[in-house]
């Protein structure tokens, strides 16, 4: 069975990994010329900033626990 401390830790990499990963995704953005490629990334980084909101409000939640 899984602890708060367990959840805690996972979704705390997991919301360093995302916001990694959308820093990556916004650099990268400016030197691309692709408009397809661009709208893709786009749509990623939307996701990505999503799952950032998400896991910050699963963490909020398990500090009420």
């Amino acid at each position: 069975m899984f602890t708060k401390e367990d959840y805690t830790g996972y979704f705390r990499d997991i919301n360093a990994k995302e916001k990694g990963m959308a820093a990556r995704q916004k650099e990268m953005l400016p030197r691309l010329k692709d408009k397809v490629l661009i709208a893709n990334i786009e749509n990623v980084l939307g996701d990505e900033v999503r799952h950032v909101g998400l896991t910050e409000e699963l963490l909020g939640l398990l500090d009420r626990l």
